[in-house]
């Protein structure tokens, strides 16, 4: 069932890179830059990835649920971005292109891997009774669907050259500590694509704490069929690993992540530069709070909105963990931070709001792709930048690789963001996004993106710079040149991908402008 993109040069790059200095670009946009950062100096880099956190879910974008004061002066101290996009509405696929720094598509990884696939028309009944009244409608296959043998082969393929395998080369120590979700196999373990150390989960999802009963969280059930699948036992890839060895937390979840990258830069930073990825799992569900940061905010009424509240603290608690620990280890001047999420809100919940954007996880309107994206380095990064410019997960990921000081930037679909955020007077050139999930597609191109729904030949066209919200469908008035021009700069990105590698299971249902849609997962 595997259909990966097939470049035969990749095998060649990821082994023989070592020492080989690739030079000239591949796919347009590609930029190569200078990573602005002295000889002998290459910096630490820690990489810091929340779990379906909207944009507005922080106060430093204007949110009000909660304040987020050490992730704002984060922002506030460094630069930050208005306009950041995720390449995915969805977690895995999103994960693939920032470790990747290339999109994901340009391997079929357009949904996420599934463990199982409803198999015959009963499966299907039940599925669909199950999940029909939240709006998740499972696909009819009308070809053979993977077996369980190949479902296990889904997953981060081992051509595609991570982040980790790029800085391994150049002498980094390399660590992810958190949610991994890009494969269950043994081929698909961190630790088989340059981690050197791994703690953490391999599902989409762990429980923060072993028992659900635990009297130091506040639980918040959402009532629907995915969160009932995600309330399940600490087993399988649900599990806790060290490495590949099972083990016992009791820490809260989102405490033992900060506090196991912290005992590894502790450990390595005296010798070796690093790159830590703290891929925390809040605030995504199984909503459940420390109940000391529950008790902090009974100014919020709604009790899930309270106990989600109260685990976007608990993840900026340890955010200000980590720049403190820097900042006492006399490393901070020489860390280059950055901060993202994978994908926006989880509207679908039916318990939180991606406002004032449309829609939420799952679609590719604002609030499914619009993420945080914040770069932090003191002495380097001119703090109190907040930039307009269109930026995505591939562009963090170039510039990790060119801070790390390689050159060997070809192969990625981002630009070095480096040269705007040290100098403020250096500007980038401007770049069009591309989304593609099977049959939903999407283009941004400066203040024009459109949205396509194939399964329904639904079309939608929005000014952003006029209306971020998504609220005035633009497509059946605007002149034939522009849909146009949109359409086929989306089309002529599309002619250069496989198929998707694999099938997806759900379709997600949504109203637009009157019309109903389908996004596929």
């Amino acid at each position: 069932m595997r259909q990966q993109y097939n470049d035969s040069s990749m095998g060649w790059l990821k082994c023989l890179a070592v020492g080989c200095a690739m030079v000239g670009g591949w796919w347009p946009g590609m930029t190569q830059q200078a990573a602005l950062v002295p000889a002998g100096q290459r910096p630490n880099i820690i990489l810091i990835i929340a779990d379906d956190l909207g944009k507005y879910d922080l106060s430093v974008y204007g949110g009000q649920l909660v304040q987020t004061p050490h992730i704002d002066n984060l922002a506030r101290s460094g630069a930050y971005f208005e306009q950041g996009y995720a390449t995915a509405g969805i977690c895995s696929p999103s994960r693939m292109a920032l470790l990747s720094g290339q999109y994901q598509q340009r391997y079929g990884y357009d949904f996420q891997p599934h463990q199982r696939y409803p198999r015959n028309g009963l499966q299907r009944w039940i599925a669909r009774h199950l999940m029909a009244p939240d709006g998740w409608m499972p696909e009819q296959h009308k070809a053979p669907v993977p077996t369980k043998a190949q479902a296990r082969q889904h997953g981060l393929p081992t051509e595609a050259f991570t982040l980790a395998e790029r800085l391994q080369m150049q002498g980094y120590r390399t660590g992810l500590f958190g949610k991994w979700h890009l494969g269950y196999s043994p081929q698909h373990h961190p630790q088989q694509h340059g981690f050197d150390v791994f703690y953490g989960f391999l599902e989409a999802y762990s429980m923060y704490v072993p028992r659900r009963n635990d009297p130091r969280v506040v639980n918040a059930k959402a009532g629907i069929f995915a969160d009932k699948i995600q309330w399940k036992k600490r087993r399988g890839p649900r599990r806790i690993l060290r490495g590949y060895i099972p083990i016992k937390e009791n820490r809260y979840l989102t405490d033992a992540i900060a506090e196991e990258g912290l005992a590894f830069i502790q450990q390595t930073s005296a010798s070796s530069p690093f790159l830590a990825i703290f891929s925390f799992s809040a605030p995504h569900a199984p909503w459940q709070a420390p109940r000391h940061l529950y008790d902090q905010l009974n100014h919020i009424q709604d009790h899930h909105q309270r106990v989600y509240a109260a685990m976007i603290l608990a993840l900026d608690e340890a955010v200000g963990r980590i720049i403190s620990h820097l900042k006492a280890n006399g490393i901070e001047e020489r860390t280059l931070v950055l901060f993202t999420s994978d994908n926006g809100t989880a509207t679908y919940t039916g318990h939180l709001s991606a406002a004032p954007l449309k829609g939420g996880k799952l679609s590719m309107f604002e609030g499914g792709i619009a993420v945080p994206i914040i770069a932090y380095w003191p002495g380097y990064i001119t703090p109190g930048q907040k930039l307009e410019r269109i930026s995505s997960h591939l562009d963090l990921s170039a510039t990790i690789v060119a801070a790390a000081g390689t050159d060997t930037t070809d192969r990625l679909d981002g630009q070095n963001l480096l040269p705007m955020l040290v100098n403020k007077a250096q500007p980038l050139p401007s770049q069009t996004l591309f989304w593609r999930s099977g049959y939903n597609q999407a283009i941004r191109q400066g203040e024009y993106k459109a949205v396509l729904d194939e399964s329904t030949n639904a079309i939608f066209l929005y000014n952003l710079a006029h209306d971020p919200g998504e609220q005035i469908d633009l497509y059946p008035s605007a002149s034939p040149q522009l849909r146009d021009a949109l359409l086929d700069e989306l089309q002529r990105w599309k002619a250069q991908l496989p198929p998707p590698a694999w099938p997806h299971v759900i379709n997600y249902r949504m109203e637009a402008h009157g019309r109903i849609i389908f996004f596929g997962t």
